[in-house]
């Protein structure tokens, strides 16, 4: 079981494949996020619309440098976990081989309930969720 419903990313041949694991350990298969900035950010509304404002994203360290989706995430308030690239290399040798990118996005996404792996992990939050109100 997972503790928050998590979409794991990963990034493989020029395409990125997306993966939402839920709270009862279920993987939904998911249409990755555009190139296109605009259709980015309809992309993360969307995400949380349809899996819960709490989901969070799930990626690797290579990822989140090189692509904007990480500032987009956080800009819309969604928790990032960042997943050093080695870590995640290594899980894909062992468990999958050089193959089903869409096993190695679910398996990103589940790495922060397990307890041991989460001290090797870096979470991302944004201080300014503007999914809140201000009260006057």
């Amino acid at each position: 079981m997972n503790e928050r419903t998590r979409c794991g990313l990963w990034r493989e041949r020029g395409r990125t494949v997306a993966v939402v694991v839920d709270t009862e350990g279920r993987c939904q298969r998911i249409a990755p996020p555009p190139d296109d900035e605009s259709e980015r950010w309809d992309w993360l509304s969307s995400l949380a619309a349809e899996h819960g404002l709490d989901v969070e994203l799930a990626l690797t360290e290579s990822m989140a440098r090189s692509d904007s989706l990480l500032h987009l995430a956080q800009q819309n308030g969604i928790q990032i976990w960042l997943i050093p690239d080695e870590l995640a290399a290594a899980i894909r040798y062992v468990a999958f081989g050089h193959q089903r990118g869409h096993w190695v996005a679910a398996l990103l996404a589940r790495i922060p309930d397990a307890g041991a792996w989460r001290a090797h992990l870096r979470r991302q939050v944004s201080n300014d969720d503007p999914r809140q109100m201000l009260l006057l």
